[in-house]
Parts: C-alpha cells; sequence; structure tokens
C-alpha cells in the first residue's frame, strides 16, 4: 500500500481591512442669512459611491427635517453653497457636480413640494428650456427672497450674460450688465 501523504496548508493571515470596505463619514453645514437655521449635508462613501443627505434645522424651533436623499457614483459629487439659503429662509439650493455636467437644484426649506407636485427645482434645464443662446456657467446664490443670480457662458467658453432665475415660477431675467 502506497504511504499516506502529508497535506500541507498555509495559513494566510487575512486584514480585516480586505474584508471590510473602507466607509467614511463626512458632515458640513451652512447658516442662514438671519442665523436661524442650518443647511446641513451628511455624505458615507464606501464601495465606488456616496449616499448625501440633506436636512434643514431650525435652531429656534429645535427641529430637523430631512428634505433630500441621494447615491451617487463614480466622481459625482455634491455641495453646499455657503449662500444656499434665500435670504427669507424659504428656499435652499444645492449643486451635484460631475465631470459631464453640473446641477443646481432649489427646495423648498420646510420640505414641502412645489405647486407642481415636484420635491424640487432642476434649475439648469428650466434655465435652458427659456434660454438658449447661452449655457448656465455658475449660480452664486440669492440675489432677494426669490432670485438665484446666474451666470452663463457662449458655447464657445467666453463669458455670457447675467440673469436672474426667480423661484419658484422658473422666470428667466437678462440683466443689464454681465
Amino acid at each position: 500500500q502506497p504511504s499516506p501523504q502529508v497535506i500541507r496548508k498555509q495559513v494566510v493571515p487575512i486584514q480585516s481591512s480586505n474584508l471590510i470596505p473602507k466607509v467614511t463619514n463626512e458632515k458640513s453645514q451652512v447658516h442662514s442669512p438671519d442665523g436661524r437655521m442650518n443647511l446641513v449635508m451628511e455624505r458615507t462613501t464606501g464601495q465606488g459611491s456616496s449616499i448625501y443627505i440633506f436636512k434643514v434645522v431650525d435652531i429656534q424651533q429645535g427641529t430637523t427635517l430631512a428634505i433630500f436623499r441621494k447615491t451617487l457614483f463614480g466622481d459625482t459629487s455634491m455641495q453646499i453653497s455657503q449662500n444656499a439659503f434665500s435670504p427669507d429662509n424659504k428656499y435652499v439650493f444645492i449643486e451635484e457636480i460631475s465631470h459631464s455636467q453640473q446641477k443646481y437644484l432649489v427646495f423648498n426649506a420646510s420640505g414641502e413640494p412645489f405647486s407642481d407636485g415636484e420635491q424640487y427645482i432642476d434649475v439648469v434645464p428650466s434655465f435652458m428650456a427659456k434660454e438658449t443662446d447661452y449655457v448656465l456657467s455658475k449660480i452664486t446664490g440669492w440675489d432677494s427672497d426669490t432670485l438665484l443670480h446666474v451666470y452663463t457662458k457662449t458655447n464657445d467658453g467666453a463669458r455670457g450674460l447675467s440673469y436672474w432665475f426667480e423661484v419658484p415660477s422658473g422666470a428667466v431675467i437678462r440683466l443689464a450688465s454681465f
């Protein structure tokens, strides 16, 4: 009879970082102009995606209201501007950025939908439907309780005219200067 073979097993230590995906949590916030409210952005990142949760905190009332949640993949991200709140605290806007496009989303700070039933206004397609000679390049914030300041560029990348985008109607108002 053949002699039994001894099988030797090699034990390789398993590093926990190989088994558990790395998850990071980040939190940022901006204050309303009067300091009564905060817009909080929480971001949880892991396994090639990021989950964003946006909350409006009413400091005087002591309440927190989640107004939006979105999962993004790859290099697409979201951010909040220092000028995210309208002066009357009624609206907030957030920015979604990817290598191919930029989105500006406006929400009721109360969390209520707009009159058309939509949760938010996506400014770029609304703007482009009304003004086709220029491309929206940047929204810097609020010039009044309902007017977002919009900078544009031409199709060849030169600086275009400036506009106001009126919330909630979506009216586009051309400004006299750049």
